[in-house]
């Protein structure tokens, strides 16, 4: 009886105590993603996001959508952040972190449509500090029209080079899917 107590009281005492004291990191959390698109024939920008308030992933999130052109190329920045209020006083923004720790990141954006054709050229233009993807930004041509859903994944500690988010593991810290329109 008295191991019984001692055992779980060294568990609830261990449960307690901060978890860095014990060599385990917490993960940084996500909540939000913005996109900037910016049209490379004539620079206007368009912006959409993705806001998770609950953290609960697809259940209430907040997502704004963009129209683009057809046959136009398009640079993409994101732009992560976490605010569990969604007010400006409490949000962090986390790209610096991210790229501070570039080497065991990685961001995937993944272009699906309903009928699942070609949708357009999409490739990552950012690098680690070993010359390997990163993903915060990317450069698009598009070359179809209809809405478009792009799937957003932030992967921590990828296996690198990979071909893609299959073949990268690593434990995913932020995946959603926000959509636009690709106009005729």
């Amino acid at each position: 009886m008295r191991i019984g107590f001692l055992v779980v009281s060294c568990l609830i005492t261990l449960s307690c105590s901060d978890l860095d004291d014990l060599g385990y990191n917490e993960p940084e959390q996500y909540n939000i993603v913005e996109l900037t698109f910016v049209n490379s024939d004539d620079n206007q920008t368009s912006s959409l996001s993705y806001e998770d308030p609950d953290l609960e992933g697809p259940l209430s999130p907040i997502v704004s959508t963009v129209q683009l052109k057809n046959n136009t190329s398009y640079s993409i920045e994101l732009n992560f952040a976490y605010d569990y209020v969604l007010d400006d006083e409490d949000r962090i923004d986390r790209n610096e972190e991210i790229l501070m720790e570039s080497k065991v990141h990685q961001v995937f954006l993944i272009l699906e449509n309903p009928n699942n054709s070609a949708i357009s050229l999409l490739e990552v233009s950012d690098t680690d500090e070993n010359e390997n993807p990163l993903g915060l930004e990317w450069n698009m041509t598009t070359n179809t029209t209809g809405a478009v859903n792009l799937r957003v994944v932030l992967v921590h500690d990828p296996i690198k080079p990979n071909e893609d988010l299959l073949s990268a593991e690593g434990i995913i810290e932020f995946d959603a899917t926000v959509n636009f329109v690709i106009q005729g």
